[in-house]
């Protein structure tokens, strides 16, 4: 594993807060809208790190959105 790789995990593992805020489409009735699904930080080399948590399965479409102080979206 490249250091980046392993920096980026190790800021994951670390409680570092993340970049970003991964979301997927919810569809139940009229309670459709995009729920929590993830977490992403940035990397050194310009990429993304992207950490699904959960047992939800994803099929489809993910949204990335910048997280804001204290990770609401």
């Amino acid at each position: 594993m490249s250091n980046i790789n392993q920096n980026t995990e190790e800021g994951a593992r670390s409680g570092r807060s993340p970049d970003w805020v991964v979301k997927a489409p919810r569809v139940r009735g009229k309670n459709s809208g995009l729920m929590r699904v993830g977490a992403a930080w940035d990397r050194a080399d310009g990429g993304i790190f992207v950490r699904l948590t959960g047992s939800q399965i994803v099929s489809g479409d993910l949204y990335i959105y910048p997280a804001t102080e204290g990770g609401a979206h």
